[in-house]
């Protein structure tokens, strides 16, 4: 009997020191994200769009926001924070998995984090984020949220990426998009036109298309995405659909962001948004 419970201390004692590290590991990413969080809901702010502007822009943008801003452009949310869930793949693998993601971006600043949770193996999981702000991406990957797997920081290049990469997730949320000292537009044709974005002494573009009604369906960069990163980076493609009205903004619900390369297109994060949180700003 002494021996069995000699034995069984022996293998309690890892298995104790391991949920302590994971939930070491836990408070610590959450604790990251919380303060990342609260710079982007601190540094966002009511937009103000001038009639001007407003008038100036490309008329299937102007069809845009008259379907998602049905009500006008004053005293919108300076953010928004979205819930969803969907099929996630990783970079460089070809299986989906079921994951549960959060994201906040800034009306008002090209500023945003996105984190989520997807399984690897059994009960075993992964937790990514990416926070954008100030200019700045810190993007990491933790096994069961302890374990650093992946850590890319202070990288310009990754910079001026993640900054497309605001422009492409800006799409779900119409005010980040309002014509502003940072946001501009340009005119292609009818259903498209190129969104510019340029802040932190960085610059990115994308070219949205817009169907009859006014809904942005489609951003897709203008150059061929890289395939072969560890890291999904900036998604070149995105669809969108299902908008739905959520207080004074008309928002997709539904959304597919691919990796696009040689006029293909590789969906790597299809997902439905289940939850949203709108914040005043300052």
């Amino acid at each position: 009997m002494k021996a069995l419970k000699i034995l069984l201390l022996i293998l309690l004692v890892p298995v104790a020191g391991l949920l302590l590290y994971v939930g070491w590991g836990m408070w610590q990413t959450n604790s990251e994200l919380a303060s990342y969080k609260d710079k982007v809901r601190e540094r966002s702010a009511f937009p103000a769009v001038t009639s001007t502007a407003m008038d100036a822009l490309p008329e299937p943008v102007k069809r845009y926001f008259a379907y998602t801003l049905p009500e006008g452009t004053e005293n919108l949310p300076g953010y928004v924070l979205t819930k969803a869930m969907g099929d996630f793949r990783r970079p460089l693998t070809e299986a989906f998995q079921k994951t549960g993601a959060e994201q906040i971006i800034s009306t008002t600043r090209p500023d945003f984090v996105f984190h989520a949770n997807t399984p690897i193996l059994g009960p075993i999981w992964a937790t990514a984020y990416d926070s954008f702000v100030d200019g700045e991406m810190d993007m990491r990957a933790k096994l069961m949220s302890a374990a650093t797997l992946l850590h890319f920081t202070n990288d310009p290049q990754l910079d001026k990426l993640s900054l497309g990469r605001w422009l492409l997730e800006a799409s779900s949320w119409p005010p980040a998009l309002l014509p502003s000292e940072r946001v501009t537009w340009e005119a292609i044709d009818d259903k498209t036109a190129r969104a510019r974005v340029s802040d932190y002494g960085l610059s990115a573009s994308m070219i949205a298309t817009f169907d009859e009604t006014g809904a942005l369906t489609e951003m897709l960069a203008e150059e061929d995405g890289d395939l072969t990163t560890p890291y999904h980076g900036p998604g070149e493609h995105v669809s969108r659909s299902n908008y739905q009205m959520n207080g004074k903004v008309r928002m997709p619900m539904s959304l597919v962001i691919s990796r696009a390369a040689q006029g293909k297109v590789y969906p790597f994060w299809k997902a439905t948004v289940t939850d949203i949180e709108m914040g005043p700003g300052s």
